[in-house]
C-alpha cells in the first residue's frame, strides 16, 4: 500500500492512498485531489504525484514558493518510502507499507532560482462569509455576517442565526457549516424544501457553497457571498498613479472594483464582488467611481500579469513546455526584431497607449507565429485595459443620463402629486405618471405617490371584499339546505337528518332563516319516520299471524333501515327469523330424506327432494341458514 500523509504542526490531517492508475494534484482548488487550505503561498495546483515506469514521482507545478526535502529546494524527485517534504504550513511523508515494495532512490535534487517575473503570486485576504436576504425588488433587506462559530441555522425559529419571518418556513430550514473545504449547506428535513440555484437540496445531502450562490426557500431569496470587508479601504490607500508599484506580495486579493465596473473574466480575480453602500451625492459617486476606474486601468495589467503566472492558468501551460525557448525556431535577426517589437508593445502599455500595444502584439504574433507566454501576457493585459477604458466611458455617460432622468421624474411626480383627489382610480394616476413610469417604474418617489393613492382606495375595496365574502358564505348555506331537501325527496332518512343538522350547526350567515326551516323539516321528518315505522310494525304482525314469516322479517328490516337505532325492531326480526328457520329445517330434512330414497325429481303422486328445496328458496330469507343449504342442493342437481 502506498500512502501520502499530510501533517500540520505535527498533527495528521489526512492520509491519501495512492493509486498508480491516476495522477494526484495537490493545491487550494476545491476539486483538487489533495486539498490544501488557502494559506499564503499555496497555489491552486501546487504539485502533483504520479507513477511513471513503475516509479513514484513528485513534480512541483507552482513557481510561487519553495518546496523542500532535507533542507534542499526541489522541483522534481523520485520518491522512496519514508521521504519527507515541507511546504509551510504543511509537512508531507511518502510511505510504502507493502513488504515487497521496491525502494526507489532519490534522484538528484534540482535547485531552482525563482525571479519575481516567473513566480506565482498568491495574495492573502481576510475573507468573511455573508448571507444577504433579498426582497422582491432585488434590494438587500438584511446582511448577516457568518461569525461566532462553525454552524449557522436558518429558519423561522427566533433563535435561528439566519431568521426567515414566514410561518410557512420550517423552524429549522437549513444549516450552513464551515469546514476545511469551505462552506457547505444541508437541508434539515424542511417541509417546503431548500433550493440552491433553483436545484432542490435533498435532505441530509451537503453541497459546497460558492460565492454568489442563490438560496431559495419558498419566495425568499438569500445570496451567499465571500467578501473582503476592508477591500475599499485598501483601494483608497493604493499609491498614486505616478508612483511605482513595488514588487512585493499585497495583503489583499484583486476583487471587482465596483458594481458598475465589471473586470475581465471573473476567474481572473477569483473572489466575489463586494457590495458598495449607495452614496447619496451624485457628484461624489461620479468622482469616486472615476478614481477607482482609473486605478483599475493601471492595476489591470499588473493583476492580469501576476494572475497569469499562477498554476490555475492551464492555457499558458499548454503554450510552451517548461524550460523550452519559444523563439528557438527564429534566426538571430528575427529574434532581435521580435524582442524589439515586444519591448515597444510594453512601452506603449506603460505610456497608456493600449490600442497601440495591442496592435503591436497582434502584428507580432501574426508575423512570427510563435507561442510565447510573455507575448500572450502583454496582449491580454492590453485587451483588459482597453475594455476597462470602454467601461469607464460608458459609466460616465450612464451617470449623466441618470441625472437627467432623475430630474425629469421629480418634475412629473411633483406635478401629479399636487391634488390626488382629482383621480378616481389608480389607473388615472398611472396615466398622469406615464412619462416617469417609462423612465423608472420602480422609483421611490413614484412608489410613495402610488401608496398615497392606494390608501384612498383601500377602504372602498375592503367594503367590497367584505360584501363579496358575505354573499359567498350565504350561498354556501343555501347550497347545503337545497342538498338536504334533495336527499329528503329520495327517502334517505339518515343522510337527510345529517345534512339538516349540518345546516343547523353551521356558522355561516343565515339571512333567509334556513336554520329554522331545517329544524322544522327535521321535526316533520321525525313524525313521518315514526308513522312509517309503525306501519311496518303493523304489517309485520299481520304477516306473522298468516305465517308469512319471510314478509314479516322484510318489513321489520325496512323499518330498521329508516331508524337504525331501533334495537327492538332488530330483535323482533331476529325472533321471527329463528321461527322461520325451524319451519325451513323441516322442509330441508324432508328433501334430504327423499334424496336418500332416490326420489329427487318426484313422481307417482309423490313430491321429490327438488320441490322441497325450491319451497325453501321461496319461503326463506336469502341470508337464512337453510336457504343457503337448499341452494347448494339444487345447484348440485342443476336446478338453479
Amino acid at each position: 500500500m502506498t500512502k501520502f500523509i499530510i501533517r500540520q504542526k505535527g498533527q495528521v490531517l489526512n492520509e491519501v492512498i495512492l493509486d498508480s492508475s491516476q495522477s494526484w494534484v495537490a493545491g487550494r482548488k476545491h476539486d483538487a485531489d489533495i486539498y490544501l487550505d488557502s494559506e499564503k503561498g499555496i497555489s491552486r495546483e501546487h504539485f502533483r504525484i504520479f507513477q511513471e515506469n513503475g516509479v513514484w514521482k513528485i513534480e512541483v507545478l507552482s513557481k510561487l514558493s519553495t518546496m523542500t526535502s532535507n533542507g534542499e529546494v526541489i522541483t522534481a524527485v523520485n520518491l522512496s518510502s519514508g521521504m519527507m517534504f515541507s511546504l509551510p504550513p504543511y509537512e508531507f511523508e511518502f510511505v510504502v507499507t507493502e513488504e515487497n515494495s521496491e525502494a526507489h532512490s532519490v534522484s538528484e535534487v534540482i535547485p531552482e532560482s525563482i525571479s519575481f517575473s516567473d513566480r506565482t503570486v498568491v495574495h492573502k485576504v481576510n475573507l468573511s462569509a455573508y448571507i444577504k436576504i433579498i426582497n422582491d425588488e432585488g434590494d438587500i433587506q438584511q446582511k448577516i455576517k457568518l461569525e461566532g462559530g462553525d454552524t449557522w441555522v436558518a429558519g423561522r425559529d427566533v433563535n435561528a442565526q439566519i431568521m426567515i419571518s414566514d410561518h410557512k418556513v420550517s423552524r429549522r430550514q437549513f444549516e450552513i457549516r464551515k469546514t476545511t473545504l469551505g462552506y457547505e449547506i444541508v437541508d434539515l428535513g424542511s417541509v417546503n424544501g431548500t433550493f440552491i440555484n433553483e436545484k432542490v437540496l435533498e435532505a441530509d445531502d451537503t453541497v459546497i457553497l460558492k460565492s454568489g450562490d442563490i438560496i431559495r426557500v419558498l419566495d425568499h431569496q438569500l445570496v451567499f457571498e465571500i467578501l473582503d470587508p476592508n477591500f475599499f479601504d485598501k483601494i483608497e490607500n493604493l499609491p498614486a498613479l505616478n508612483e511605482p508599484i513595488e514588487e512585493e506580495e499585497s495583503d489583499f486579493l484583486p476583487m471587482n472594483i465596483s458594481e458598475e465596473i465589471q473586470p475581465p473574466p471573473s476567474d481572473l480575480y477569483g473572489t466575489a464582488q463586494p457590495q458598495i453602500e449607495p452614496i447619496q451625492d451624485p457628484a461624489a459617486v461620479r468622482t469616486k467611481r472615476m478614481r477607482i476606474g482609473l486605478i483599475a486601468v493601471i492595476l489591470l495589467g499588473v493583476i492580469f500579469y501576476l494572475s497569469q503566472n499562477t498554476s490555475d492558468t492551464d492555457e499558458l501551460s499548454n503554450v510552451a513546455p517548461a524550460g523550452a525557448d519559444p523563439l528557438s525556431a527564429l534566426t538571430s535577426q528575427q529574434k532581435s526584431e521580435y524582442k524589439q517589437s515586444l519591448e515597444l508593445a510594453k512601452r506603449y502599455h506603460m505610456e497608456g497607449n493600449y490600442n497601440l500595444s495591442l496592435s503591436e502584439t497582434e502584428e507580432l504574433a501574426k508575423k512570427f507565429s510563435v507561442k510565447d507566454p510573455e507575448l500572450e501576457r502583454v496582449r491580454n493585459t492590453a485587451q483588459a485595459a482597453i475594455e476597462s477604458q470602454k467601461l469607464l466611458i460608458k459609466q460616465e455617460k450612464e451617470i449623466k443620463e441618470r441625472e437627467q432622468m432623475e430630474a425629469r421624474i421629480m418634475s412629473v411626480v411633483d406635478s401629479c402629486g399636487k391634488d390626488l383627489s382629482r383621480f378616481n382610480r389608480e389607473e388615472d394616476l398611472d396615466n398622469c405618471l406615464v412619462e416617469a413610469l417609462q423612465l423608472n417604474p420602480t422609483h421611490s418617489k413614484i412608489s410613495d405617490l402610488k401608496i398615497k393613492m392606494q390608501a384612498l382606495m383601500v377602504e372602498k375595496e375592503a367594503r367590497l371584499r367584505q360584501k363579496a365574502d358575505y354573499n359567498r358564505r350565504v350561498s354556501q348555506l343555501e347550497n347545503m339546505y337545497q342538498l338536504a331537501r334533495k336527499i329528503e325527496n329520495e327517502d334517505d332518512y339518515i343522510k337527510t337528518i345529517a345534512t339538516y343538522r349540518k345546516v343547523i350547526g353551521s356558522t355561516l350567515p343565515d339571512p333567509k332563516g334556513l336554520k329554522n326551516l331545517s329544524e322544522k323539516r327535521l321535526a316533520q321528518l321525525k313524525i313521518k319516520m315514526d308513522k312509517k315505522i309503525k306501519d311496518y310494525e303493523s304489517q309485520s304482525v299481520d304477516f306473522r299471524k298468516k305465517q308469512e314469516l319471510k314478509q314479516a322479517i322484510m318489513v321489520l328490516r325496512a323499518a330498521v333501515k329508516i331508524d337504525p337505532t331501533r334495537e327492538d325492531l332488530k330483535d323482533k326480526a331476529d325472533e321471527i327469523k329463528n321461527e322461520l328457520r325451524k319451519v325451513m329445517m323441516v322442509y330441508y330434512q324432508e328433501g334430504v330424506l327423499e334424496e336418500s330414497f332416490g326420489n329427487v325429481e318426484g313422481g307417482d303422486n309423490r313430491i321429490g327432494a327438488k320441490e322441497k328445496w325450491k319451497k325453501i328458496l321461496e319461503l326463506d330469507v336469502t341470508d337464512g341458514e337453510y336457504y343457503q343449504k337448499a341452494y347448494i342442493k339444487l345447484k348440485k342437481y342443476g336446478a338453479t
